[in-house]
């Protein structure tokens, strides 16, 4: 949950005429930025702008940031674009710090502005990010607005839930086999169009689909029949 809202941030930058605003969680280990327009940094741009600051440097090793499967592809294409590399790790921070250290990365994070760097010995501290951002900014007499446009361009995303009886990790081995083989002959199957993720919840009966592509339309479609036929088959094994 968002100490402060998005909402309240971008009231604050319209009544106050600033140029940047930023939302934590409870504990300030994530953060957003918003800037003067209202557009939300997430944490895929902070890591697409912040490493490719680093690339320009010649200080990002081997060129790598680390991320998790929910990082945008729009992202992922963009970097690739300008020689960047980018790692994907399964979702939570502690996978990401692990590949950072594995890979002797300096810098990753995920989607909701759980940012590991370097700079803050790699423990997640979102006010040091956001210092981060506002520096660079600083740096480059820009404001924030000016910066985020030269971000990437996200691809349209949507995240569905199947609903399951039970949790996943409570079916047999068998069963858990052929659902696994069932996500990725799904996943295959769309792998050269768009790119599709799919996961079981690790805290509740469900099963997570996540679809993206260059156009909603596109997105909205496979989506429904992605989950609709996952769905069907998923039943057929575990009830």
């Amino acid at each position: 949950m968002w100490f402060n809202s998005p909402r309240t941030i971008k009231k604050a930058l319209k009544d106050n005429a600033a140029d940047m605003g930023f939302s934590f969680d409870g504990d300030a280990d994530r953060v957003i930025g918003i800037d003067s327009h209202g557009n939300v940094l997430d944490g895929d741009h902070i890591l697409f702008l912040w490493g490719r600051e680093l690339l320009e440097q010649k200080t990002l090793t081997n060129n790598l940031l680390i991320s998790t499967q929910m990082a945008n592809l729009g992202f992922e294409k963009d970097w690739n674009k300008i020689g960047g590399i980018l790692y994907r790790t399964n979702v939570g921070d502690k996978f990401v710090y692990e590949a950072i250290k594995k890979k002797k990365a300096i810098l990753g994070g995920e989607q909701s502005g759980h940012i590991l760097s370097k700079i803050n010995n790699f423990s997640g501290d979102g006010i040091l990010t956001a210092l981060q951002i506002s520096k660079y900014c600083k740096e480059k007499k820009i404001s924030l607005n000016d910066w985020l446009k030269s971000s990437f361009k996200p691809f349209p995303q949507k995240l569905t839930n199947i609903n399951l009886a039970y949790k996943i990790d409570k079916a047999s081995q068998k069963s858990k086999s052929l659902v696994n083989q069932t996500i990725y002959n799904f996943k295959e199957s769309y792998s050269d169009s768009c790119r599709i993720f799919i996961r079981p919840s690790g805290t509740e009966p469900l099963m997570r689909v996540l679809v993206e592509a260059e156009n909603i339309e596109k997105v909205n479609s496979l989506s429904s029949e992605i989950t609709f036929r996952l769905n069907s088959e998923i039943n057929k094994i575990l009830y």
